[in-house]
């Protein structure tokens, strides 16, 4: 409700590390601010306007729903961050510095990624592209950015900013990550057959990584799939189908970069945008008739 949503945020308020964490960077929802401090998924300004009009009114009925869900996800993300940033920060000595690229660090590892000072750039891209935040969040996790690359960039990093402090705290995180990674995968070789463990392992395939529980595949992998499939596609010049049929780049109009490229832009455009294209095409995505 949003009683409890309230309640919850002034819990998050008072707590002594919340205002460290807002001010080295931690991204805190406000559904009552700009648009930028907005989740994406819930980023418009209909949901604060007509919520309050409750089923009184076909608007507010139209927002009700959205607002229930925007309340629970947004409440447990601000949650989830300074609580995350506590347990990265509460008893280290570090300075502001350090405590800011361990602030956007914990962005990213709640898919709120961030481009620095063009992160405005994303709020428009938000009107073309489905969560672009995300997808920035998960590129930055795949490729170790925190740990690597950037130490680097960014001002304020000289001086009291300790790179291979920084390296090893967030290299700890990756560690801490792959223990449920190499549980699930532990489970899963000890349940599948050597062609399901061949599609499981397989990076270029729909199955990658899915867990088979009656007939039903689930996805785990929570938006760095997409990420790696394309990279690996790419990377080996071929794709893997449903039915595990290999295809080379170039042996039919269907399978090169190009359409692996457009595909992938396909599915992280805007829903809108995506209903809109394929009204045009008179196709959706995986060739159905509309």
């Amino acid at each position: 409700s949003e009683e409890k949503r309230l309640e919850i945020e002034d819990q998050l308020a008072n707590d002594k590390y919340y205002s460290e964490a807002k001010a080295v960077g931690v991204s805190f929802n406000q559904r009552n601010g700009v648009l930028s401090a907005q989740e994406e998924g819930y980023m418009s300004r209909w949901i604060d306007r007509y919520s309050d009009e409750g089923f009184g009114t076909w608007r507010g009925a139209a927002v009700s729903g959205l607002a229930a869900s925007e309340r629970a996800f947004s409440t447990l993300l601000n949650t989830m961050r300074l609580e995350y940033y506590k347990d990265l920060t509460v008893g280290q000595d570090l300075s502001k510095a350090e405590k800011k690229h361990l602030a956007s660090f914990v962005n990213a590892m709640t898919g709120r990624g961030g481009l620095g000072k063009s992160d405005t750039v994303l709020v428009g891209l938000n009107r073309i592209f489905w969560a672009p935040r995300l997808l920035v969040s998960r590129a930055q996790i795949l490729l170790g950015y925190h740990a690597h690359a950037g130490l680097f960039l960014g001002k304020g990093k000289t001086g009291d900013f300790r790179k291979g402090k920084m390296a090893t705290v967030v290299g700890k995180e990756y560690l801490r990550m792959l223990r449920p990674l190499l549980a699930i995968a532990a489970l899963a070789w000890m349940s599948m057959d050597d062609d399901e463990w061949d599609e499981f392992t397989d990076p270029r395939g729909p199955k990658f990584g899915c867990i088979k529980i009656f007939g039903v595949y689930l996805d785990w992998m929570g938006g760095f799939k997409p990420v790696i499939r394309l990279a690996a596609q790419l990377r080996t010049g071929s794709t893997v189908t449903f039915a595990g049929k290999e295809k080379e780049f170039g042996s039919d109009v269907f399978t090169d970069s190009d359409s692996i490229l457009w595909n992938f832009a396909r599915t992280k455009a805007h829903p809108s945008l995506g209903l809109a294209y394929s009204m045009y095409t008179g196709s959706d995505l995986v060739g159905r008739a509309m």
